[in-house]
């Protein structure tokens, strides 16, 4: 409870005004398919703290923090900041696939990579797939060279021969459930296709759903002016600026990798003379999803994840000019002899 009248005295404002902003000050310190790729493995870029689980990100993404959260800035201003999150599960995936085919001469890698980029079409639309959702582009076709050592008398020289054609392309494939991209793994297997290289996501309506969370952040951020209110703070609701930070985040940004394992004792290297030779295996990197941490935000819609979500965050501030505080005006009044009360102002 504050120790003092709203109205004691002059300095009764700027006391509410520090009082209000320390207390919330410290009220703040207190306060099921991939969607990724190979093109993401073992590409981590930011590690974590832990003796067992060494956690990287595999990509990096645009700065997505919320905004801060200023209050009053001095006796005149005061800032309301609110931070949304909605989290929407994606209605379209497009999975894409590398192939690559060589061969001696230009015509077998030709038809070796068109045969099995048939097979892997025919299981597509076996298992109900839209032949215009299954788009090849071409990446490259070149030569392959080896090198031949060449003796001489006095010298020993390395040619460049021709030794055959590398052919590459890529597949695109528009699918509607995440669940498909199973079938979409074991068909490209089938077709000995092994290299899933990303997978890209989005949602329709995206500006409605950024109209939606922005609705939702003014009216948190009407409650809470509403509430200021009741401390007695009166803010001209006419006279306002608001400003806003729009992200949205995509699931491919948002996977880490990290490896599980537990060191043995090294110890015997002490008990003997020379130590004998360490062999370590290769560690298995495994990777999941984690979506952004919820701590910072205000409002969250969608909050249970169970799979990877497009996550579209909004920062809002308004900055509300406060009233000067008006008091009340002394009059003086002098008491003639005559018995007349006559209104005395003092300059």
């Amino acid at each position: 409870m504050l120790g003092f009248s709203l109205y004691d005295n002059e300095h009764g404002m700027k006391k509410l005004l520090s009082a209000i902003t320390l207390a919330l000050y410290f009220c703040m310190i207190k306060s099921h398919a991939q969607v990724s790729g190979n093109n993401d493995y073992n590409a981590g870029s930011r590690s974590r703290a832990n003796n067992q689980y060494n956690s990287q990100q595999i990509l990096t993404y645009a700065a997505t923090n919320p905004l801060d959260r200023p209050l009053v800035l001095n006796e005149e201003e005061i800032v309301i900041t609110v931070n949304g999150l909605f989290n929407v599960v994606p209605e379209n995936f497009v999975a894409t696939f590398h192939i690559v085919q060589t061969s001696e001469t230009a015509e077998t890698a030709d038809q070796l990579l068109h045969e099995r980029i048939k097979k892997f079409r025919q299981k597509f639309l076996e298992a109900g797939g839209d032949a215009r959702d299954f788009h090849v582009d071409m990446i490259s076709f070149v030569p392959k060279y080896e090198v031949e050592a060449e003796n001489k008398l006095f010298s020993k020289t390395y040619n460049e021969i021709p030794a055959g054609f590398e052919l590459q392309k890529n597949i695109s494939i528009h699918y509607r459930h995440s669940a498909a991209l199973d079938e979409l793994i074991t068909a490209a297997a089938s077709a000995e296709i092994y290299d899933l290289v990303k997978v890209d996501c989005s949602v329709q309506q995206t500006r409605n759903l950024i109209d939606s969370l922005r609705r939702q952040c003014l009216r948190e951020i009407t409650i809470r002016s509403r509430s200021f209110e009741i401390t007695g703070l009166k803010m001209d609701t006419l006279k306002k600026t608001v400003s806003e930070n729009l992200n949205t985040i995509y699931p491919q940004t948002r996977y880490f990798t990290y490896q599980a394992f537990s060191r043995p004792s090294r110890s015997f290297e002490r008990k003997k003379a020379s130590a004998p030779a360490y062999n370590e295996i290769v560690k298995t990197t495994s990777s999941y999803y984690s979506q952004l941490d919820y701590d910072r935000y205000d409002l969250i819609i969608n909050p249970l994840v169970l799979e990877p979500v497009i996550q579209f965050s909004c920062s809002m501030a308004v900055k509300y000019f406060l009233h000067a505080e008006t008091k009340p005006a002394n009059h003086y009044y002098l008491l003639t002899p005559a018995g007349e009360l006559k209104k005395f102002n003092l300059k």
